[in-house]
């Protein structure tokens, strides 16, 4: 073998041991990378899991609440109709009262004139006094039930104070728990609540058209998947371009989708960018 033969095996030999201290080196790094990442993701599905379970207990004391806070609007209610039972009780009671002071006067009346009439007047003033006795009897079971119907208006009245303090209380409270889900990013109105979670799985496409409409300023978005991808009315999907480094530009909501395509509105952009034909769509960042 020749000396340059020499040289040359030498030259390979230490080219080979470069090579495979190069690839330990890539191999070690790629797999800290892989812990890490897996470690993250981890973290983060930890984290997704515990935001659910305090906003599903968030929603159930929000649902108890006002049905609380409803029950107490009946019971209320229903107070109030008692109340207004009985002070037309109350108001029909005094009016017999007055009706039965006017007979009891006419009634005397007639006995001091009976009185100084002749024997069948004497008879007639006994029969009339005994008639009055009845009507005395009557008013006196006409006062004691009017004082009755008086303590149930008084009782009832208790109540129903009682009743608006505590509809009170459960009114702020109401609105303090709606105050907290607001802080929290969760909608507390039931009929405006659609789906918002993101696709079950990780999926990407291509914004294939953007467009806005100049009376509203909405602005419109095509993109390349659709329910095939598992895309759904509602989802929220984040828009980012890479041109080197990748740059988020926003976030659409679904509005309309096809079997391949769909179509969301802009709710989320960036100040510092435009979201244009071309960009990235992804469900999860």
């Amino acid at each position: 073998m020749t000396f340059v033969g020499k040289i040359l095996v030498v030259f390979q030999l230490v080219l080979s041991i470069c090579f495979i201290a190069f690839a330990g080196a890539v191999f070690t790094a790629q797999s800290n990378w892989k812990v890490k990442a897996e470690t993250t993701q981890k973290d983060l599905d930890k984290a997704r899991t515990d935001a659910k379970t305090k906003e599903d207990a968030l929603r159930q004391e929000l649902a108890a609440r006002t049905t609380e806070r409803d029950q107490e609007k009946i019971r209320a209610e229903a107070a109030e109709t008692q109340r207004d039972n009985v002070m037309q009780n109350l108001a029909q009671q005094k009016k017999a009262n007055a009706t039965l002071e006017t007979e009891i006067g006419s009634q005397r009346i007639q006995a001091q004139i009976a009185s100084e009439g002749e024997k069948q007047r004497m008879e007639e003033a006994r029969v009339q006094r005994a008639e009055n006795k009845t009507l005395h009897e009557s008013r006196d079971g006409l006062l004691a039930t009017n004082r009755e119907l008086e303590d149930k208006n008084f009782v009832a009245q208790v109540t129903l104070k009682a009743l608006n303090e505590k509809h009170e209380r459960t009114l702020q409270r109401t609105a303090t728990l709606e105050k907290l889900l607001q802080q929290h990013g969760i909608d507390t109105d039931p009929r405006s609540m659609v789906s918002k979670e993101p696709p079950p799985t990780t999926v990407e496409g291509k914004v294939v058209e953007t467009r806005r409409l100049d009376n509203s300023g909405t602005e419109f978005v095509e993109i390349s998947i659709g329910t095939d991808d598992d895309i759904r009315k509602g989802h929220e999907l984040f828009v980012y371009r890479t041109d080197g480094e990748a740059k988020f530009l926003g976030k659409i909501r679904i509005t309309n989708v096809w079997p391949d395509k769909a179509v969301g509105t802009v709710v989320l952009k960036n100040k510092n960018g435009t979201i244009k034909k071309g960009d990235v769509v992804t469900s999860r960042l």
